[in-house]
C-alpha cells in the first residue's frame, strides 16, 4: 500500500481528478447564479404608460410665438422596475421641443426626454410633431365678466360686473389675436343673493366659442358683481278677524312698519299697489298687547321685508251709542229704473255703535253711511243687505238687515204699476197712475238726500255687516 501510495503517477492522477471535481463544483454554482439572476431579472421588468403629460418648448418667447406643439402627450416607458418605480416617483422627467434654434415657418420637431433613467426604454407618442414659429404680435383687449344668471337666488337680479383690471394684453401669432372675439373672466356662482368678490381666470375666444391658446397677462383679475332685488314700497291693509271678548272694544291700533318693500320681477311690482291680507285675529287679544303679524307675499313677488310687522292694540271698556233715522241710501243706481224702499218704507233706520267710550263720543252721525248696492238688481221686487261705512274701530248692530225694494223700468206704461185703481175707469185710471208714481220717486228723492249720497264708484268691500270688526287700518 505504501508502495503503491508512493508511486508519483499515482499522485499525478489524484491530484487531476481532484482539480477537475473542484472546476466542475465553481463552474455549476456559476452557471445556476447567473440562471438565478436572468430569472430575477426577467420577473422585475415592466412597462408603464403614462398620459397627459406635459410638453415644454424652449424658443425665444420674447420676440416668437410657436403653435402646432401639443400640450400634452403619452409618455410609454419600460425597463427595470426599480428603474420604473423611481422615475414615477421622482416626477422629474420632462418631454420637450427644443426649438432654439428654428427660424420663421414651420418646421417637423422630434420631440426629446429629460431625467429619465437611460435603464428606461421610452416611447413618446406623437414623437413628431409640426411646429410654426411666427412674430409675436401684442394687444390689449377690454374684459367681459362671465357667469350663469341662472345661479341667482330667485328674485334676486345681478347688475352691471365690475373687472380690475377693465385691460389685459394678449400675446400670440398674428392669425390667433385676429381671432380673437371674447375676452372673459369665468366666475363660478351658486345660489347668489348678495353682492360677490371673486378672482376669475381669463380665456379668449373665437366667434365659435372656441378657446385659444395665447398668452394673457394678467391671467387673473378681480371681478365683483353687485347683487340686488327689484323692490318697492308699498302700504298694507290689517284684515281683523275674530272678535274681542264681550264687554272690549278696540280704542286704538298702531302698526309699524306701515309700510313693507315686495321683492320681485319688475313687472310684478307694477301691479303691486298694496297688501290687503295682513290678518290680525281679535279673539286672541284679552287685554292691550303688542302682536307680531306675518306679512303674505303678493302673488308672483319673491319675498316681502320685514316678513312680519309689530301691531300695538289698545282695548277698552265697550260702550253703546245708537243713532237713529239714519238715511238708507243707494249705490248703482241706473237712470233707466225706478227704486222704491217698501221696507223700511220710510227709507230710514236705527244703529247701535259699539266701540271704547273715547271713540264712540267722537262719533256723529254723519260719520256712518247705510246703504244698499242696487247696480245688479234687475225690475221687480228684491231683498237687499243694507251695508254700513263707518269709522274705525267700532261694530254696530242694525235694526233691520235686509230692505225690501221695488224695481220698476221707466219705459213701462205707468197704468201697470198702481193696482189701487184697477175699479177706476181707464182715463182716470192713468192720471192716478202717474200722480202716484211721481209722488214715489219724489219721495224717493228726498229720503236719499237726507244724506249724503256716497259715489256710486265706491266699492263695497269696506261694508261690515252686523257685529264684523271694520276692515281696513
Amino acid at each position: 500500500m505504501d508502495k503503491f501510495m508512493n508511486n508519483p503517477w499515482v499522485m499525478k492522477i489524484i491530484a487531476l481528478l481532484l482539480a477537475l471535481m473542484l472546476y466542475m463544483s465553481v463552474n455549476f454554482d456559476t452557471q445556476t447564479t447567473k440562471s438565478n439572476s436572468m430569472m430575477n431579472s426577467n420577473a422585475r421588468y415592466e412597462t408603464e404608460t403614462l398620459t397627459d403629460v406635459p410638453v415644454s418648448i424652449l424658443y425665444d418667447n420674447q420676440n416668437k410665438i410657436v403653435t402646432g406643439i401639443p400640450q400634452s402627450v403619452t409618455l410609454t416607458l419600460e425597463g427595470p422596475k426599480s428603474a420604473l418605480t423611481q422615475t414615477k416617483l421622482q416626477k422629474e422627467y420632462e418631454i420637450y421641443a427644443d426649438l432654439t434654434n428654428y427660424e420663421l415657418g414651420s418646421h417637423q420637431v422630434k420631440l426629446k426626454h429629460r431625467n429619465i433613467s437611460d435603464k428606461l426604454d421610452v416611447k413618446i407618442e406623437p414623437q413628431v410633431v409640426t411646429a410654426t414659429i411666427e412674430e409675436k404680435v401684442s394687444k390689449n383687449f377690454e374684459v367681459e365678466a362671465n357667469f350663469d344668471s341662472n345661479k341667482m337666488r330667485d328674485g334676486y337680479i345681478a347688475e352691471q360686473a365690475i373687472v380690475k383690471p377693465e385691460n389685459v394684453e394678449i400675446s400670440g401669432s398674428k392669425d390667433q389675436i385676429d381671432r380673437i372675439a371674447y375676452v372673459k373672466a369665468i366666475v363660478e356662482i351658486d345660489d347668489v343673493y348678495e353682492t360677490i368678490e371673486k378672482e376669475a381666470n381669463v380665456i379668449a375666444l373665437d366667434r365659435n366659442l372656441n378657446k385659444l391658446n395665447v398668452d394673457i397677462d394678467p391671467s387673473v383679475v378681480d371681478v365683483t358683481i353687485p347683487v340686488v332685488s327689484p323692490s318697492k314700497k308699498v302700504p298694507f291693509k290689517i284684515v281683523r278677524e275674530g272678535a274681542l271678548p264681550k264687554g272690549l272694544s278696540i280704542k286704538n291700533i298702531d302698526v309699524s312698519p306701515n309700510e313693507v318693500t315686495v321683492f320681485g320681477p319688475r313687472d310684478v311690482l307694477d301691479k303691486v299697489e298694496f297688501i290687503d291680507d295682513v290678518k290680525l285675529d281679535l279673539s286672541q287679544i284679552k287685554d292691550s298687547t303688542q302682536l307680531k303679524v306675518d306679512v303674505p307675499v303678493p302673488e308672483g313677488a319673491k319675498r316681502v321685508y320685514p316678513e312680519q310687522v309689530t301691531v300695538n292694540v289698545e282695548v277698552d271698556k265697550e260702550s253703546t251709542k245708537t243713532f237713529k233715522n239714519l238715511s238708507l241710501s243707494m249705490v248703482g243706481q241706473s237712470q233707466n229704473l225706478n227704486y222704491q224702499f217698501l221696507n223700511p218704507s220710510s227709507g230710514k233706520l236705527d244703529i247701535d255703535v259699539f266701540g271704547s267710550e273715547e271713540v264712540i263720543n267722537n262719533i256723529s252721525p254723519e260719520d256712518i253711511q247705510v246703504y244698499v248696492n242696487v247696480s245688479n238688481i234687475s225690475s221687480g221686487e228684491h231683498d237687499a243687505n243694507i251695508e254700513v261705512n263707518g269709522p274705525q274701530n267700532i261694530t254696530w248692530s242694525l235694526s233691520t238687515k235686509i230692505a225690501k225694494m221695488k224695481i220698476t223700468d221707466k219705459s213701462i206704461n205707468e197704468d201697470e204699476s198702481n193696482p189701487e185703481s184697477e175699479e177706476k175707469d181707464q182715463d182716470s185710471k192713468e192720471k192716478d197712475q202717474n200722480k202716484d208714481s211721481n209722488k214715489e220717486q219724489t219721495t224717493t228723492k228726498q229720503d236719499q238726500n237726507d244724506k249724503p249720497k256716497p259715489d256710486e264708484d265706491q266699492e263695497d268691500d269696506g261694508g261690515v255687516k252686523e257685529n264684523d270688526s271694520q276692515v281696513g287700518d
